[in-house]
């Protein structure tokens, strides 16, 4: 399950950014995941919940935003929605196409208690 490892790194990188910023307590960590990362979401709040134990950031929530698969046609400028990871452009039938999102894996805030 590599959801555990992800956490693990995750809370490793907040727990370095916290301790630059002088933050105590986080409420809440964003995260972006993009389709291509195949997570599970209730793996990764779990692995999560399990890597926080004992930090600074225990009992801070994860709430995860899943970023879908795009690309975009080089051929015929289209962009697209990728479906079943099928990597062909559905306008030309074009199979060298650049994928544009779902690729993510990143802390995009944390809610901060002001008062701690």
């Amino acid at each position: 399950m590599h959801e555990l490892a992800m956490a693990d790194s995750i809370v490793t990188g907040v727990l370095e950014e916290i301790g630059r910023r002088g933050i105590t307590r986080v409420l809440a960590v964003g995260l972006e995941v993009g389709e291509l990362m195949d997570v599970v979401p209730d793996s990764l709040k779990f692995g999560f919940e399990v890597a926080v134990r004992g930090t600074e950031l225990a009992g801070a929530r994860l709430e995860i935003t899943e970023v879908p698969l795009t690309a975009e046609c080089p051929g015929c400028t289209q962009s697209f929605r990728v479906e079943k990871y099928l990597f062909v452009c559905p306008i030309c039938g074009n199979r060298d196409i650049n994928v544009l999102t779902g690729k993510e894996l990143r802390v995009t805030f944390l809610e901060i208690d002001d008062d701690a």
